[in-house]
């Protein structure tokens, strides 16, 4: 796998993980995937593949359980390298789409009439005082 797609893929769980924290939801891994046994927010997935070799396993069919005896309305996968077929498991396809991957060093914001603050965030501790604001 490319290094900007591993990023891509990295950077995006690191926001499931910021979305899931603060419901309490857990999101566990492997090499392969990322998961939550949970019930999810809407517009989230229950597993996210990180590697092109994951099939449907274990951890699939314990999500699958818990969507049958907890009766969630729906669970899904985000599979970052758009190769599973979903019919083979009673899913149906969303949307096709692409990583986008820019450099911060190539940054260039643009101005607007909105007056949209931003600011690079380049350190933990920033992170975690935005995050309070």
């Amino acid at each position: 796998m490319n290094e900007k797609l591993r990023k891509a893929i990295l950077n995006n769980n690191d926001l499931y993980e910021a979305v899931f924290k603060p419901h309490k939801i857990n999101f566990d891994g492997n090499d392969k995937i990322r998961y939550s046994l949970e019930k999810i927010p809407p517009l989230y997935s229950n597993l996210v593949t990180i590697s092109q070799k994951w099939k449907p396993d274990e951890i699939f069919k314990a999500i699958d359980e818990n969507f049958k005896n907890e009766n969630w309305k729906e669970w899904s996968i985000k599979d970052s390298f758009g190769i599973l077929d979903p019919t083979k498991n009673d899913f149906k396809k969303l949307f096709d789409a692409n990583w986008i991957y820019l450099e911060s060093a190539n940054f260039k914001p643009v101005r607007n009439s909105l007056k949209i603050r931003f600011e690079i965030i380049e350190s933990q501790k920033t992170l975690q005082n935005w995050r309070k604001v």
